[in-house]
């Protein structure tokens, strides 16, 4: 309680207390509270926002609901990895190239359905990698484990990196354009 009385005399006027500020000072009002009221409860930090959250209040004048966010940032990015010329496009084009299955295309006409099982998969996996999407449109992730779903396609670094690429870019994109 000190060290908040002494933050706070050193503040300047007008200061405006932060988020972290009120967590502090709440946590060090609560150090005091069984002795000043042996019969209260301390008080629970409220629960932190989800990223899946965040980032769907922050684009919430561009998307209803987390789903809607998530399956257009999903394929967006697919749309940039599947593009002709793109280092990730043999991993869904059928070509049986290194570490893909051949036959097995995402694209064209003849693929949508497969690609809707695809991006409804990202989607949900989205949703649990970013923390949880608290409201209730995305249903639970029903895909492997990430090992299992990639364990074949000897995907490299520049692989890995190309697609966080794509996925940042279409995020960057998407917040220029809400």
């Amino acid at each position: 309680a000190a060290a908040a009385a002494a933050a706070a005399a050193d503040a300047p006027s007008g200061y405006a207390l932060k988020d972290a500020h009120v967590a502090a000072l709440r946590d060090a009002l609560n150090v005091h509270r069984a002795a000043i009221c042996p019969a209260c409860a301390p008080t629970p930090p409220p629960p932190a926002a989800s990223l899946c959250d965040r980032l769907t209040a922050a684009f919430a004048g561009a998307y209803a609901t987390s789903n809607e966010l998530l399956t257009a940032l999903t394929v967006g990015t697919f749309a940039k990895i599947t593009a002709r010329g793109h280092r990730l496009r043999h991993f869904f084009d059928g070509s049986g190239a290194a570490g893909t299955v051949k036959g097995r295309s995402f694209l064209g006409d003849d693929a949508a359905a497969a690609r809707g099982v695809l991006v409804e998969r990202l989607v949900t996996f989205f949703a649990v990698a970013l923390g949880g999407c608290s409201d209730g449109s995305v249903g639970a992730y029903a895909g492997g484990t990430m090992a299992d779903v990639h364990k074949d396609m000897r995907i490299s670094q520049r692989d890995f990196d190309a697609f966080n690429k794509a996925v940042l870019d279409t995020a960057t994109e998407a917040a220029a354009a809400a």
